[in-house]
């Protein structure tokens, strides 16, 4: 068995395929889907185990915009034969939409993702200069979170606690933080058609004396590609920008917590904000080399 894969694999690595191999870089512009959570810590404790309830009486909130999204792409690709080829390329791109958590829809925020992918290339039809086909690949890299909310958000929770005495302040470590970068995972699928030119270029002909005294000369073959694409990614993960989910205080007028001795205290929990962005649509062009 192992000896017949590797046999096709062989015969399709020396299969002549009319979709040529080269460098390629492109652009795109679509738009892209960011969902914004505000959340809350449901726990029925709080981090120094002291159990109280809900009186601030919170709800999450769910809000989400549609932006413009644009990126870049430099990569290599090959095909083993007319139908199936490989592409190894890296991208930068960015996602905008508008922050209606914290700033009410005033302020933009700006989703950049960096990172390695493969595609593999599936042709449907293919001559000697178009080719039309599908892709379909993975990603990894990370992701850079910019919005003016955060600025919001940390003047809003900045970890200023009333405490009574030395080291109070201990249980809010982490209060007021903010994450901007974070690990990025996507799946892509889309459309694709090229059209290949073919040039020689008769200035770099390279001739060579045989053995027989007959004179050979070789014009090299040069392509250039341009492909248009209709391209949707899918990142997987959420975003966590903040420490949410911790209590703030101080001892005041209030309610009595439980196992406080009746000392008075006016708390509240901090929010969570939680980024994604499910998917985004672009329209790329690709110019190959």
């Amino acid at each position: 068995m192992l000896k017949f894969i590797l046999s096709l694999m062989l015969i399709f690595s020396i299969a002549s395929a009319k979709e040529p191999t080269n460098w390629f870089f492109g652009a795109g512009i679509g738009f892209g889907y960011a969902k914004i959570d505000k959340v809350y810590n449901d726990a029925s404790q709080n981090k120094i185990g002291i159990s109280w309830r809900n009186w601030t009486d919170v709800k999450p909130e769910t809000v989400s915009d549609w932006g413009v999204n644009y990126e870049f792409l430099l990569g290599y690709k090959h095909f083993l034969n007319d139908w199936v080829g490989f592409r190894y390329f890296v991208n930068v791109g960015a996602n905008h939409y508008k922050d209606k958590i914290f700033t009410a829809g005033e302020a933009y925020g700006t989703i950049v993702d960096y990172g390695a992918n493969v595609d593999i290339l599936i042709n449907f039809w293919t001559a000697d200069s178009w080719s039309v086909g599908m892709f379909g690949g993975v990603g990894v890299g990370g992701v850079y979170i910019e919005s003016k909310a955060l600025n919001t958000y940390k003047a809003m929770y900045n970890g200023k606690i009333y405490n009574n005495g030395p080291g109070d302040n201990s249980i809010y470590a982490g209060e007021g933080q903010i994450y901007q970068n974070h690990l990025n995972a996507v799946f892509d699928i889309g459309l694709r058609g090229s059209y290949f030119q073919k040039f020689r270029d008769v200035n770099k002909r390279v001739c060579n004396n045989r053995e027989d005294g007959r004179r050979t000369c070789k014009v090299p073959v040069s392509y250039f590609e341009h492909s248009f694409e209709i391209a949707a990614r899918f990142p997987v993960l959420e975003y966590a920008v903040t420490s949410g989910a911790d209590f703030m205080g101080g001892y005041a007028t209030g309610t009595v917590i439980p196992g406080s001795q009746g000392q008075y205290i006016s708390a509240f929990q901090r929010p969570g904000y939680v980024v994604s962005n499910p998917y985004k649509i672009t329209f790329r062009y690709i110019f190959a080399f």
